[in-house]
């Protein structure tokens, strides 16, 4: 039968396909636990006999090369699922990290900007008050000194610029780390 398939004979290939088939699914399947992917096997195996039927030596075991080439095949599907399966939990993990950044600048970013809108709507004096005091980082004392005013009435700008900003902000979500430098 081999000498015929070497020739290119379907029939005799055909005979072989289907006294082999079952003993090779049956393989298949106990190593894969999956009926659709045995019968993938199978139908690979044999592909590749077909593909390689010249080569094909009648004083060797057919079986043996048969079920060896299954095995190949099962351990290549095997070994492409692992990778698969690793790459998209990498994929999966790395994925969300970076969509959780980008929301998190988004958030920052709106955050900022009602922010910044909230500052200007401040009465002139004490939004120059706020601005040096949490922008420049000056302190009461030097704020006062450069506006040639107490200090006590530095803090008085200052005290009502965050109440204000305060009740502004109460009704919006915003990020905390904004709020801490904010209100700190």
């Amino acid at each position: 039968m081999i000498k015929q398939i070497k020739q290119g004979n379907t029939v005799a290939f055909d005979t072989l396909y289907h006294s082999y088939f079952s003993k090779l699914f049956g393989f298949a399947y106990n190593l894969t636990q999956s009926r659709e992917d045995a019968e993938e096997i199978v139908q690979e195996a044999f592909i590749k006999i077909w593909e390689m039927r010249e080569e094909l030596n009648e004083h060797k075991s057919f079986s043996s090369l048969l079920f060896t080439l299954a095995k190949h095949k099962i351990y290549n599907k095997t070994r492409h699922r692992v990778y698969e399966f690793a790459y998209q939990h990498y994929f999966r993990q790395n994925h969300d990290d970076a969509v959780f950044e980008v929301q998190q600048q988004i958030d920052y970013l709106e955050t900022k900007q009602f922010l910044d809108e909230a500052i200007q709507k401040l009465p002139p004096k004490r939004k120059e008050i706020f601005m040096l005091s949490r922008m420049e980082g000056l302190s009461n004392k030097e704020i006062a000194t450069r506006l040639d005013t107490s200090t006590s009435n530095i803090e008085n700008h200052i005290n009502k610029a965050l109440k204000t900003l305060k009740t502004l902000l109460a009704n919006q979500e915003v990020n905390l780390l904004l709020l801490l430098w904010l209100f700190n």
